[in-house]
């Protein structure tokens, strides 16, 4: 028989992997196992209180619990194993005490013991870690009775539940605060519930204990009034006016800083999660300002399914655009430093909609600087600005006031062909669409002559325009006009007959 050697650094990186690190793909299943385990202590705990349990029955929940606390077990010791390396740990601090102290063998001995289980004590001490301890100690014969303890367990689903590590980094950015709020409150609910104590003592016939005071200030604090305790004299109804009092006040000062906390947590976890949508962008539009012009770019892009990302200055613009479901952020568009999160050297095009000349200016600059060959739109109010801002690198520029005018006067002049156009150019419209479809160098459609591609005949849809490559764009095209690789079919038609011969030239691949 062949020996396998124990290889214990690959056994303990496994065990990381099935238990500690949260990106393996194993861990999903894991903790969903152990969610399972949880549920069955708690039922087993549950139907022990049972009294009309038969014996048969109330055995087999004992052993379920037992071997629920068994695997709570396993589960402390390979979390103790793997929180930190024993071995290594102790060969370090041995070796480093001797070679810089050089103190006796026993001495040296005894400060690495220490600095070992240093990092062990450091788990063991987190509040997971004592919750997993709490699991499986009813294991014991001693807790076994407790069925306080028994059913802590519940509080392992914290471990379990991904969500749950939200409030814990939360919490744990704001300790500071929350134990400072949580120590004022204790420390005055504590001065109340003892001073009810003293001047409530001897008069007051439910009054026994200084619990008693206690449970009757946490009562009052959360305003459930049972009523079962209350002042017999002046003195302690004054003591209840000023706890009251003192209560509300703390309450809600805890209430705010945990609010507080969760709500920046979520403010940042949103905004890293937006980063990474960014960041996974490929052939995306970049939106410059989210104003009323920005945000209907941003509707036109969604309804043709393109990826894109908004970015404006103004926070309650991108907070706008995010409630709508798109991908927006916040920066300075003069800043580069702004760019490099929005992956502009894999961007499509950037569509300026800001109606200020020196920003646009800046940003023309920036884009063209980082993605050279990437399209830029621009908006501009008067001819001068077009100008400037064509010379500066802008692919096309958009007069707004121009195009406005137009529109004014075709919609008096010509309403009915100026409908048709707008049935075309609004994406609300499914059953009429216009779309430019690049000719690929190998397809099947290409070197042909117009009408032998059968476009019309065979797929109902229009070519209105062609644009070559390195020509003018010729409209209207006749039935001979040759349509090269590279060339641009612009065609008009029905939006599922558009999809047909997308899919068509685009699989005529040799």
């Amino acid at each position: 028989m062949i020996p396998v050697p124990f290889d214990r650094q690959k056994i303990k990186l496994l065990v990381q992997r099935l238990l500690v690190k949260a990106e393996s793909p194993y861990r999903t299943r894991i903790d969903l196992l152990l969610t399972v385990v949880v549920m069955a202590t708690l039922i087993s705990v549950i139907q022990d209180t049972d009294p009309y349990l038969s014996a048969d029955e109330r055995l087999f929940y004992h052993h379920l619990e037992i071997v629920c606390n068994i695997l709570f077990f396993i589960e402390y010791c390979l979390r103790w194993w793997a929180a930190s390396d024993l071995v290594n740990n102790w060969r370090y601090a041995y070796h480093r005490h001797r070679r810089r102290h050089q103190t006796s063998e026993l001495a040296s001995v005894w400060r690495a013991i220490r600095y070992t289980f240093l990092h062990k004590w450091q788990w063991m001490k987190q509040p997971m870690s004592i919750i997993d301890l709490l699991a499986w100690l009813p294991l014991l014969p001693i807790f076994h009775g407790l069925f306080l303890l028994r059913i802590l367990c519940l509080l392992k689903l914290f471990r379990y539940s991904r969500q749950s590590a939200i409030i814990k980094t939360a919490l744990q950015g704001h300790a500071q605060e929350i134990t400072s709020v949580l120590i004022i409150a204790a420390v005055s609910w504590s001065l109340v519930a003892i001073a009810f104590y003293v001047v409530e003592r001897g008069h007051n016939p439910r009054l026994h204990t200084l619990w008693d005071a206690y449970y009757w200030m946490v009562v009052t604090v959360a305003t459930l009034g049972y009523g079962d305790i209350v002042p017999h004299t002046v003195a302690g109804q004054g003591v209840v006016m000023a706890g009251t009092v003192i209560g509300i006040i703390t309450t809600t000062f805890i209430s705010v800083v945990l609010i507080s906390a969760m709500t920046e947590h979520l403010i940042h976890l949103r905004e890293t999660r937006m980063e990474q949508r960014i960041a996974q962008l490929v052939d995306h539009y970049i939106i410059c300002g989210l104003s009323d012009m920005g945000r209907t770019v941003c509707k036109n892009l969604h309804a043709e399914q393109k990826p894109f990302v908004g970015i404006d200055q103004r926070q309650d613009r991108v907070e706008a655009t995010i409630r709508e479901g798109w991908t927006a952020t916040q920066g300075l568009l003069q800043d580069e430093q702004t760019w490099k999160p929005l992956n502009l050297a894999k961007a499509k095009g950037v569509i300026i909609t800001i109606n200020e000349e020196a920003i646009n200016i800046s940003i023309i600059l920036i884009v063209r600087e980082i993605a050279p060959h990437c399209t830029i739109v621009a908006r501009s109010t008067t001819q001068s600005a077009e100008k400037r801002l064509l010379k500066l690198g802008a692919t096309r520029v958009v007069s707004t006031n121009q195009i406005g005018g137009l529109q004014l006067t075709h919609s008096a002049l010509r309403p009915t062909a100026l409908h048709f156009l707008d049935l075309v150019m609004k994406t609300d419209y499914a059953e009429l669409e216009m779309e430019e479809v690049p000719l690929p160098a190998h397809s099947a459609f290409a070197n042909l002559c117009l009408h032998n591609t059968r476009i019309r005949s065979d797929y109902n849809v229009i070519v209105v325009g062609i644009l070559p490559s390195k020509d003018k764009m010729i409209f209207n095209p006749r039935g001979d006009v040759v349509i090269r690789p590279g060339d641009t079919l612009v065609c008009l038609g029905n939006a599922d007959d558009m999809q047909r011969l997308r899919e068509a030239i685009e699989s005529k691949y040799n």
